[in-house]
C-alpha cells in the first residue's frame, strides 16, 4: 500500500511531489511517531531490557539506557551513523525506483533483497571456509526454487517472457514528443514507460501489429 501511495503522490496530477520530498516527509513523520509515541510507550511496556545504570524494572525498550551505554563507545557511534546514512540512501533509491518505474517494480526489487543477502551468505561460507555465511542445506533447494519463481515472474511482468493472450505494446520512441522518452534498456522497459508510450501511440492513431495478432488469437480461442 505504501508503494502505491508513493507512486500516486509522485505521478502527474494535482500533487506531483518530488521523490526527495517524499523521502523527507516519510522520515519526518516517522521520526515524530517514534520519538513521541512508540519509544515512550516501549519504555512502560514490561520486557527484557533491564537498565544497567539503575534499579528500575525491565521494560521492552529503554531508550535513555541505550544512549547511556553508547557513551564513549565510538565504534558503535560510527556504525550507527553509517547505518543511518546507508538506510537513507536505500530509501532514496527505493522511492526513485517507484518514481522512474512504478510501485510494482519497487515491490519486485524489494523481494530480491533477502535473496541477494542469501546468495552473499552462501558465497562467504565457501570463500571463508565456513567461518561466516550460510551452509548449503536441504532447505536451500526451496529457497532456490523461490528465486527461480521470482526471476520468471519478473521476466513475465517485464515482457521478456511472453505468455499466450498477453498484450505487449511495442516500446517505440515517438519523435517530436518531449514528454515521451523511452530507454533502450530492457530493465527500464517497464509498464510505466510502456503506459506513456501507449498513450502517445493512441493519440497518433498507431496500433501495434503484435497486439492485433494477440487480440485475434485470443478472440478465436475464446469463441
Amino acid at each position: 500500500g505504501q508503494y502505491v501511495y508513493e507512486e500516486k503522490v509522485m505521478d502527474e496530477g494535482a500533487l506531483s511531489i518530488e521523490p526527495l520530498v517524499v523521502v523527507g516527509m516519510e522520515g519526518f513523520w516517522g521520526l515524530l511517531f517514534s520519538v513521541f509515541l512508540v519509544l515512550p510507550a516501549a519504555g512502560y511496556i514490561p520486557g527484557k531490557d533491564c537498565p544497567h545504570s539503575s534499579n528500575h524494572s525491565c521494560v521492552y525498550e529503554d531508550t535513555l539506557d541505550t544512549f547511556d551505554m553508547m557513551d564513549g563507545q565510538y565504534t558503535i557511534i560510527i556504525l550507527t551513523v553509517a547505518y543511518v546514512v546507508i538506510i537513507t540512501g536505500y530509501n532514496v533509491a527505493a522511492v526513485y525506483v517507484t518514481y522512474l518505474l512504478d510501485s510494482v517494480w519497487h515491490a519486485i526489487l524489494d523481494n530480491f533483497r533477502p535473496i541477494s543477502v542469501w546468495l552473499v551468505q552462501l558465497i562467504l561460507f565457501q570463500v571463508l571456509d565456513g567461518k561466516f555465511g550460510e551452509k548449503w542445506a536441504t532447505s536451500s533447494w526451496l529457497q532456490l526454487a523461490g528465486l527461480i519463481v521470482l526471476l520468471i515472474g519478473t521476466a513475465i511482468y517485464n515482457g521478456n517472457i511472453k505468455v499466450p493472450c498477453g498484450m505487449y505494446p511495442e516500446t517505440r520512441k515517438v519523435r517530436d514528443f518531449d514528454s515521451v522518452s523511452l530507454s533502450t534498456s530492457p530493465f527500464l522497459r517497464s509498464p510505466r514507460s510502456r503506459r506513456a508510450n501507449v498513450q502517445t501511440i493512441d493519440r497518433l492513431g498507431i496500433d501495434s501489429s503484435e497486439d492485433n495478432e494477440n487480440r485475434i488469437r485470443c478472440n478465436s480461442f475464446t469463441h
